[in-house]
């Protein structure tokens, strides 16, 4: 009978979106289609905005003006129908162009109200571009139901997120070493050994080769700016869009709308969190990185072997660094509305906390995880992940805040016939 040698750690869950291809489909088909929507609602109707800017005012007459009605699934809906005549150059054209958007909604009295302001043979002016006069405009500012085409922005910021995702993992599962994981020291030295536990009625270590394994962080710093960019775009685009939308003194009487301070606060709020994260995001670029590696690249429980890290690049220096190995186990709870996840902690220790201006730069240690910790696992809705956090502090800075994850495998996993 034959064992797979991949640990049920490293086996991708039976979800249909475990499997890459899959997973690249839908999230590239989520981009592609919600980034369609999101040009058409909102990225066009802006860049017309912008551009008609320019164009000149031309005397033009209303030919009709009515509300349209639109059957739809959901009920009907209402949108507005004007049709006015201008001239340029001599030549007369016609346009049923009233603005960029042009959208349709269930609020027929907003629809009457604007018709009511454009009745036939009213004469006043349109906008027209000066490059295609067949291209014209009754209200070039920014048209209703632009917030609804900035809320959108999410779901491409969501598939170029998947997309990311899913190229990670599918170059972590091709890898043909799998990822490693810590044990527990007690003093952290050029090579400190820790033994955490009883050898005496073990039986003798099987050497492994020394090859180390570089681990990777959950996270990177240029990856920690795109995420926090995509959200600082998708929250701001919803503050831009409820500006237009909801403008201080927006009704007749220039009274101010009650709902718009709530809004403007929570828009706002998040808008400033987000551009509070990203500008942290774009100065850890400026802090080392801390490399890590471990040797032999296979952890194992019961089994030496050594953690080795190294600051590289940045323009800041650390003056602490502090480097600890965390077992973490998941559940997953479903009731009838919702999946949650609960979370503790089963295992924790500090591996290293210095001061010292070479320990910083650069050092390793030697340790074990003991025989009674678990390994790394994956069953689906439990999972058992190991990881090592590392902190490091650079005066007047944001400083390291790292979480490289790792994989531990129960000892004697050799594979067998």
């Amino acid at each position: 009978m034959a064992f797979s040698k991949r640990p049920l750690s490293i086996q991708p869950p039976s979800t249909w979106l475990a499997n890459s291809a899959n997973a690249m489909m839908f999230f590239g088909a989520v981009t592609l289609f919600s980034g369609f929507i999101v040009y058409q609602f909102f990225v066009q109707p802006v860049l017309d905005v912008w551009a008609a800017r320019s164009w000149p005012a031309t005397p033009r007459s209303i030919v009709s003006s009515e509300v349209g009605k639109y059957q739809g699934n959901s009920g009907p809906t209402y949108g507005v129908k004007i049709v006015f005549t201008y001239r340029v150059g001599g030549q007369q054209y016609e346009s049923p162009t009233y603005d960029f958007l042009n959208g349709t909604s269930s609020s027929h009295d907003e629809k009457q109200a604007v018709v009511n302001q454009y009745p036939p043979g009213k004469r006043t002016v349109c906008y027209v571009d000066p490059s295609d006069p067949t291209d014209a405009v009754l209200d070039r500012d920014y048209p209703d139901g632009l917030t609804f085409g900035a809320i959108l922005t999410i779901f491409p910021a969501i598939g170029v997120w998947g997309l990311a995702r899913t190229l990670k993992r599918g170059k972590q599962s091709g890898e043909a070493v799998p990822s490693p994981q810590p044990a527990v020291p007690v003093r952290a030295g050029a090579a400190a050994k820790v033994v955490l536990e009883d050898r005496s009625d073990t039986a003798p270590e099987t050497a492994a080769p020394d090859i180390p394994v570089a681990l990777a962080p959950t996270v990177t710093s240029g990856r920690r700016v795109l995420i926090n960019l995509l959200v600082l775009l998708a929250f701001g685009g919803f503050l831009v869009g409820y500006i237009v939308q909801n403008p201080p003194a927006s009704n007749k009487g220039g009274s101010v709308d009650s709902s718009a301070p709530i809004g403007l606060l929570l828009f706002g709020g998040v808008t400033l969190a987000s551009l509070v994260s990203t500008i942290k995001a774009f100065m850890r670029l400026a802090d080392p990185r801390i490399h890590l590696r471990v040797v032999p690249g296979t952890v194992r429980l019961g089994r030496d072997f050594t953690l080795e890290w190294e600051a590289r690049g940045g323009g800041r220096k650390l003056s602490r660094l502090c480097i600890a190995i965390q077992c973490q186990e998941e559940s997953d709870f479903q009731n009838i509305k919702s999946i949650s996840v609960d979370t503790s902690v089963c295992y924790h220790a500090d591996l290293v906390d210095t001061q010292q201006a070479d320990k910083l730069a650069a050092g390793k240690l030697t340790m074990r995880l003991p025989h009674g910790a678990m390994h790394s696992f994956n069953g689906g809705r439990n999972r058992i992940g190991w990881k090592i956090t590392v902190t490091g502090t650079a005066p007047g800075w944001v400083g390291v805040k790292d979480e490289y994850p790792l994989m531990v495998l129960p000892d004697g996993w050799e594979g067998a016939l």
